[in-house]
């Protein structure tokens, strides 16, 4: 198996790679420098995340559960570090969750948060941006797992809890952890003003601190349930786009 680090070193290799060819290119063509500017805008894209080994863990064997992949939404944005010429400050802020009824009166819920910042460096060919880069940042994952009664009437519900009779119960779980995050995305300006995105980013995940409640240390938590993951997204942009 892989280690992650051998993985980042890896697309670290590849990113170069482009690097190197793209510089050589740059010398015959005439090129937009990306010194300066901005921009802000919407993200949303597809996270490569297999459920399996979280449903089998959760659910009973006749149990439907989560289907793979995991869709994502959120803001991103950009600045330009002056101090190094076509360098920039990249900043993620992105939520995805899915739920299943898995029978009745069963539900399970999964629930991500994920925010990054990281430097990029931008190639810029006349409205083409391509922006390989490294990110850190942090990921909450929350999984629970409901079993209702179906009751639906305030009167019964209260009543049946203060009596000690109340049948639905639930359960959760958080983890909090950071992750490192190679990427690369490529960017086409409309004009001085927006910007379509297209970006990919493989998240290595470099710790695990699960909790019951979000209040209580879980010491076995199963590994795999949780997987170094990569996700597509796409995005607009709008601010002052750098020629």
């Amino acid at each position: 198996m892989i280690s992650n680090f051998e993985l980042m070193n890896r697309f670290l290799i590849v990113i170069i790679l482009i690097k190197v060819i793209l510089i050589s290119d740059l010398s015959a063509q005439q090129s937009l420098k990306g010194r300066f500017g901005i921009g802000i805008g919407y993200s949303t894209g597809i996270e490569f995340s297999k459920f399996e080994t979280l449903n089998e863990k959760f659910l009973r064997s006749n149990e439907k559960g989560l289907s793979d992949n995991l869709q994502i939404n959120g803001f991103t944005g950009y600045f330009y570090f002056l101090i190094l010429p076509d360098t920039r400050i990249s900043l993620n802020f992105l939520q995805g969750e899915k739920e299943i009824q898995s029978s009745t009166g069963r539900f399970l819920r999964y629930e991500q948060n994920y925010w990054s910042a990281g430097l990029e460096y931008t190639f810029s060919i006349y409205r083409f941006n391509v922006s390989p880069g490294l990110m850190i940042g942090g990921v909450t994952d929350y999984i629970e797992l409901i079993d209702y009664d179906a009751s639906s009437k305030f009167s019964d519900i209260l009543s049946n809890f203060n009596q000690s009779n109340f049948s639905s119960v639930s359960i959760n779980f958080e983890n909090t952890s950071f992750h490192i995050s190679p990427g690369i995305c490529f960017e086409y300006s409309l004009n001085r003003f927006v910007a379509m995105r297209i970006g990919y980013v493989y998240k290595i995940r470099l710790t695990k601190d699960w909790k019951l409640m979000r209040r209580f240390p879980i010491s076995d938590f199963p590994d795999e349930i949780l997987n170094n993951n990569h996700f597509l997204n796409f995005g607009i942009l709008i601010g002052f786009m750098s020629k």
